[in-house]
């Protein structure tokens, strides 16, 4: 059967089923694939989860290559079922190069907000001058979002050199460590240093609470509970932290510095993604992409510090002439349990076939029903994000090209329990309408018409979609 005439029999069916009572509409379902909607973006830097007041909306910085013929940097906003721009390259109203660096998630003075730190590249023929440098030079700033319009964050919050497109002093979280929330940061050691020590602000200017030496430098900061409370883990390559023999790995309790391990840890990269996750043992923290060493031997992708010890999970199979890497890490409960999931370049977990992305339950990986293709459409870095989508229900958010077996236009989302799958026009109401909606998801190909979550969308998913329809979507 063709397409076209595969899709005259589902309109024939759609029409005759119009005629029927409705469903009732409830919530419940098996999670699956859908598309976010088209956003203009082409590389990603990074994204996070943030409400901002109106409820959750995912960030997103990436590169833009619309408008004036050129690509430039803006900060994209998805919150139901669209994608805006809330900040570009000239976001201070400035007509100059403008490098936005990271955005952060702060609670400061008793508020939480969403800051971008950010840094411009002043011409010489441009009023301003920095330090009195004629040519180029470069002043870094914070702004604040207040939900419309961004507004400027305090001062002294990110510094850099003059002649450095990047700053030397930024903030990267907050914490509470049991003396109210602080924001912690790094900072050069000195003024062009590539050694960076772990600071904390003081509501004017920052200060170095963690000194480390031996080696080159803090590199990542991370929060976790090992037992002891609440503690804020520095990573990088060092021997010592603030004179405690600490290799490359200390925890501050927010007094002092300790040495949690006594094996070699060492970090050579930034991209140092780590997350809380029960595997039935108690809370560990999941590490992915290690790149250094611990205990002497070269760490898998992804590594478990449950609070005493490290251990490797060296799950990973990754196919021939393709970058070994993870992207992205999160926890997140479909409907079953809370899970880790884990998104890279490689097709095979612990002899599990999963293109792309995994789900691990503390004992077994599973895929996502047909993943996330690789290497053509592999998922973009640092892009996996767990959000609350109103309109479909609890989801897992992934920056790819194809996911589920379908097209995607740069980002994904996996749905989980509960939701109501058949609902296909999000209106919460079971009609002929609906069907119309799966018509043109699968003459489109979404991931969404994936109605059996395997490796293709065919025959079979109009099948199930009229199955699941016919059954509504109460208990």
């Amino acid at each position: 059967m063709t397409r076209p005439q595969f899709i005259h029999l589902i309109v024939l069916v759609a029409t005759g089923l119009a005629l029927s009572p409705a469903p009732s509409y409830a919530q419940n379902g098996q999670p699956y694939w859908a598309s976010t909607g088209p956003v203009n973006a082409n590389i990603f830097f990074q994204t996070l989860v943030f409400d901002d007041g109106f409820g959750d909306g995912l960030y997103l910085l990436a590169l833009n290559p619309g408008g004036g013929g050129g690509t430039y940097q803006s900060i994209f906003r998805w919150r139901s079922g669209m994608w805006e721009v809330i900040a570009n390259r000239d976001e201070r109203g400035l007509s100059l190069y403008t490098n936005l660096t990271h955005m952060v998630v702060l609670e400061l003075d008793g508020t939480k907000a969403l800051y971008l730190v950010g840094v411009d590249e002043v011409r010489w023929h441009d009023p301003a001058v920095v330090n009195g440098i004629a040519g180029v030079a470069f002043v870094c700033w914070t702004k604040r979002w207040t939900g419309a319009t961004w507004v400027p964050g305090p001062p002294g919050f990110a510094v850099g050199n003059p002649d450095e497109p990047y700053p030397r002093r930024w903030p990267v979280m907050s914490l509470d460590l049991g003396d109210g929330p602080r924001v912690y940061g790094m900072l050069a050691e000195t003024p062009y240093s590539s050694n960076f020590q772990v600071a904390r602000w003081t509501g004017g200017n920052w200060e170095v609470i963690g000194a480390a030496s031996g080696g080159h430098s803090v590199v990542t900061l991370i929060p976790f509970d090992d037992g002891h409370g609440l503690s804020l883990y520095a990573f990088g390559d060092f021997t010592a932290m603030n004179g405690i023999s600490a290799r490359g790995f200390a925890r501050w309790d927010g007094q002092q510095w300790h040495a949690p391990y006594p094996g070699l840890v060492t970090r050579q990269s930034s991209d140092f993604n780590c997350v809380t996750f029960d595997d039935g043992s108690g809370p560990a923290l999941y590490c992915a992409n290690g790149g250094g060493w611990i205990n002497g031997q070269e760490p898998g992708f992804l590594n478990k510090w449950d609070g005493q010890t490290w251990s490797i999970i060296p799950s990973i199979i990754v196919p021939p002439k393709t970058l070994t890497t993870i992207n992205g890490i999160a926890v997140f409960d479909d409907g079953r349990a809370p899970a880790l999931y884990i998104t890279g370049g490689w097709g095979n977990v612990q002899g599990v076939a999963a293109s792309g992305i995994a789900r691990f339950d503390g004992t077994t990986w599973e895929p996502l029903g047909a993943g996330i293709p690789y290497p053509q459409h592999g998922p973009r870095p640092n892009s996996l994000q767990v959000m609350h989508d109103p309109r479909r229900g609890p989801s897992l958010f992934v920056g790819a090209t194809r996911a589920g077996g379908g097209i995607v236009p740069k980002y994904a989302q996996w749905v989980g329990s509960p939701n109501c799958y058949a609902d296909c026009d999000l209106d919460r109401v079971l009609t002929v309408a609906d069907f119309v909606c799966f018509i043109g998801m699968f003459a489109a190909q979404d991931p969404y018409a994936n109605c059996t979550v395997d490796a293709t969308i065919d025959v079979a998913d109009f099948v199930c979609y009229q199955t699941r329809f016919a059954a509504g979507c109460g208990p």
